[in-house]
């Protein structure tokens, strides 16, 4: 029976180090320092958090609540599950999601830079209409080959 329970207390250890471990990862991958994770905790609905609070969570000196553990991962952007995780699959983890950030955020652009490159293209088919069609194509002949040029460059990417 005792050693059972010697067991249960060094599961019980090894989570709660691996969760203060992560906790302070997060934090830093946040760019937070304790101090402003703890005003996010208070204006979360936490009025107890202060950096003190954090420093002895992280230093494994004093038990995360789940609500609490919860409440840190929200305000850290992650999951409790996450938290809870080995070290090495916590990390893991927080790349894969920071890398399909990278790649959601970059679609984006790319679909931003399309549009405008549309419009642009649009806008310089209009001018060059309109110069052919006011009968200045002798007079700004070399102004519209460049922009010819521009065109058909931009159908072939």
């Amino acid at each position: 029976m005792y050693v059972a329970v010697m067991e249960d207390d060094s599961a019980a250890a090894d989570a709660d180090r691996r969760v203060a471990a992560n906790l302070r990862a997060a934090r830093e991958r946040a760019g937070l320092t304790q101090g402003q994770l703890a005003d996010k905790m208070r204006s979360g609905g936490w009025p107890t958090f202060h950096q003190q609070t954090i420093t002895r969570y992280e230093g494994g000196q004093r038990r995360l609540t789940t609500g609490e553990a919860d409440a840190l991962a929200a305000a850290l952007g992650t999951t409790l599950t996450t938290l809870m995780r080995p070290e090495g699959l916590a990390r893991e983890s927080w790349l894969l999601l920071d890398a399909a950030r990278r790649l959601r955020e970059t679609s984006d652009q790319i679909t931003a830079l399309r549009l405008r490159q549309g419009n642009a293209r649009a806008e310089l088919e209009r001018l060059v209409r309109q110069a052919r069609d006011a009968g200045h194509a002798g007079e700004l002949g070399q102004e519209i080959a460049a922009a010819e040029r521009a065109l058909a460059a931009g159908k072939e990417k």
